[in-house]
């Protein structure tokens, strides 16, 4: 008999019936919430998810379509898996309420501790310690929150007893792509261009919650098919929804999970092992536009790394390469509503569909003209010249015109703000600005020098495009009261509230080229390191690449500890470390200059590491 008290993970201790609350590593007190899937005691339901928060009976619902029988029959073990944990995952996310936008700490008081436990069919599979530790690093980077799972054997039902399937037509259709689709601009344009530009045969997948996006996901499938051969597209469309009211958090930072694994099920029954995200690489990244907007508040759902970890944990738990990308990363929103109309589909344009507040727009106004999405879209459209197919009518608050007050005013400032700072902004100044940039730059397939460089070229065209918005706008029109026109006429273009990036010297990251052949380095093109400089560096130089290959931010790269370091360099005391650094440091400030000996840093009471924003590391020979 397995014993799984053994194989639970270390991180996933057993499942009282309350919730609890702990102390973060920052102070912040997070909530425990336990939640048993599958085993709620209240009133069944067919083909229901069931789950039990905190002792409270909660059921989910998630319907998917156009998947033929023999997909559903031949789906493997593992997928099923797959499928209903991430739906217990997205059900779990929905209906455990967070802080509330007027919590104290902000996004750090959105953050929440859910232990899952979970019934599975491969119970060895989810067991394995790799597998479990991706499973809570890739879901804790998407929604900031802490994760902790245990597993059990599955009463072995066929998953169509939890998932309703409504059948699509048993035939030999296979597309070439497999792409989640949204129904927002940039996947309209992704579509678009596979199949007008390339003549791919598309599987689009969406994902909806509202029925009011179902509409608009199935209107523009349709007008895809009819404007194109009709045997080029096929869309499977998946419902997920919470009943008896049990909707509590609209956020839904984890549903990027759910799409993705609805994804690798259509592409799986194809025989395909990629699936698609389009997103710009300006909101792929995310970065908060306001110092306050951290954690759970800036979704991750198409970020570098989340993209990665999704893409590790996939091919872990199916033996086999997947890849999860995003073909727009390096494009802007300008760049995405330009393509549509390059490829003829302008008019598509005023049936999509970008609010954030979809639940609380109407048909005549189906954008709120507030959330960052829709300030985005508008910046983009009205960039690109498209304005007329996609009338000021459809927002209800105009981006240019209409008023901006309360909190609403400070998020389109900020929006503005920061694209005016990004015009020109350098890739180091771009890093200290934004650190949450050094999150994404190991997941590129780039040199990290490279990829900040690209990065930074990606938001000078989005800072460019949205500020010539501006300017244009002020010598054309008059300008209201109170509107973001207003705002950016009277100079108001200092943030009121939220901590200021700390001025630091204007210095071009340090390039370090380690040739661990002839164990040499070379330091900012001049500098050579070698013996026991060059050992020196080669071990901060190794903890700084694991910290970047981990997509760590800059303020928790790895530091090293004297005690380890001396064990690593095989020395005596730990005095002989302190003396190996400041050896270093003295060898980089007699041959570069007095400021490079702060590219080694001390942490007290933690250990030495490379300054993370000073320094790009690249292995090569010299």
């Amino acid at each position: 008999m397995t014993d799984r008290r053994r194989k639970r993970s270390r991180t996933s201790p057993p499942m009282p019936s309350q919730s609890s609350e702990r102390s973060s590593p920052e102070g912040v007190n997070l909530t425990e919430h336990h939640v048993i899937c599958g085993t709620a005691t209240g009133r069944k339901r067919p083909e229901a998810l069931l789950l039990s928060i905190d002792g409270a009976d909660v059921v989910a619902e998630l319907r998917v379509s156009q998947l033929t029988r023999r997909m559903v029959s031949e789906l493997p073990d593992i997928l099923a898996d797959l499928l209903e944990v991430a739906a217990f995952v997205y059900a779990a996310d929905s209906a455990i309420r967070r802080g509330g936008p007027a919590a104290e700490m902000m996004g750090a008081a959105w953050r929440r501790d859910l232990h899952f436990e979970i019934p599975v069919r491969c119970l060895d599979h989810w067991q394995d310690a790799e597998t479990s530790e991706l499973l809570c690093k890739t879901l804790g980077f998407l929604s900031d929150d802490t994760y902790a799972f245990s597993f059990r054997e599955h009463d072995g039902r066929p998953i169509e007893a939890t998932i309703p399937f409504k059948f699509g037509r048993n035939e030999g259709w296979v597309p070439d792509e497999v792409m989640m689709f949204s129904g927002g601009l940039d996947s309209l344009a992704g579509a678009v261009e596979a199949l007008v530009e390339r003549q791919k045969t598309l599987a689009l997948v969406s994902h909806h919650s509202a029925p009011s996006m179902g509409k608009v996901q199935r209107f523009l499938a349709q007008t895809l098919r009819d404007r194109t051969n009709r045997n080029q597209v096929r869309h499977f469309s998946v419902h997920a929804t919470m009943l008896d009211q049990g909707l509590k958090e609209r956020t839904h930072r984890a549903r990027s999970f759910l799409f993705a694994a609805l994804g690798l099920t259509v592409a799986h029954g194809f025989g395909l092992r990629r699936v698609d995200f389009y997103e710009n690489g300006i909101v792929s990244l995310n970065l908060p536009p306001l110092a306050q907007f951290v954690g759970a508040r800036a979704t991750r759902s198409t970020h570098p790394q989340a993209l990665a970890g999704i893409s590790q944990l996939f091919s872990r738990l199916i033996g086999k390469d997947v890849t999860v990308a995003n073909p727009y990363f390096w494009r802007t929103k300008k760049d995405v509503v330009t393509r549509i109309s390059e490829l003829g589909f302008a008019d598509q344009i005023m049936h999509s569909r970008s609010c954030a507040n979809v639940r609380a727009t109407s048909k005549m106004k189906p954008h709120c003209g507030r959330c960052s999405q829709c300030i985005d879209r508008r910046f983009a459209i009205l960039g690109a010249g498209l304005e007329a197919c996609d009338p000021s009518e459809a927002y209800d608050v105009d981006l240019l015109t209409g008023p901006r007050l309360r909190e609403d005013r400070e998020l389109s400032l900020a929006y503005v703000r920061n694209a005016r700072a990004y015009r020109s902004i350098s890739p180091t100044d771009l890093m200290r600005r934004q650190p949450e940039v050094a999150r994404a730059i190991g997941h590129l397939g780039l040199e990290a020098r490279n990829s900040l460089q690209r990065i930074a070229d990606l938001f000078n065209r989005h800072g460019r495009a949205v500020t010539s918005v501006m300017e244009r706008a002020l010598n054309e029109g008059a300008v209201a009261p109170d509107s973001l026109m207003a705002l950016y006429a009277a100079g108001d273009m200092e943030p009121e509230t939220g901590p200021q990036p700390t001025a630091e010297p204007d210095t071009q990251p340090v390039l370090i080229e380690i040739d661990a052949q002839r164990k040499r380095a070379l330091v900012d093109g001049k500098l050579i390191l070698q013996r026991t400089a060059f050992s020196t560096m080669e071990t901060l130089a190794e903890a700084h690449l694991k910290s970047l290959g981990e997509g760590l931010a800059p303020e928790d790269f790895r530091t090293l500890k004297a005690s380890t370091l001396r064990s690593h360099w095989d020395l005596v005391e730990e005095s002989a470390v302190r003396r190996r650094i400041q050896a270093l440091r003295r060898r980089l400030m007699d041959g570069l200059g007095e400021q490079f000996a702060s590219l080694v840093e001390n942490h007290p009471w933690h250990g030495y590491r490379l300054r993370p924003e000073m320094v790009t590391i690249r292995r090569c020979e010299l």
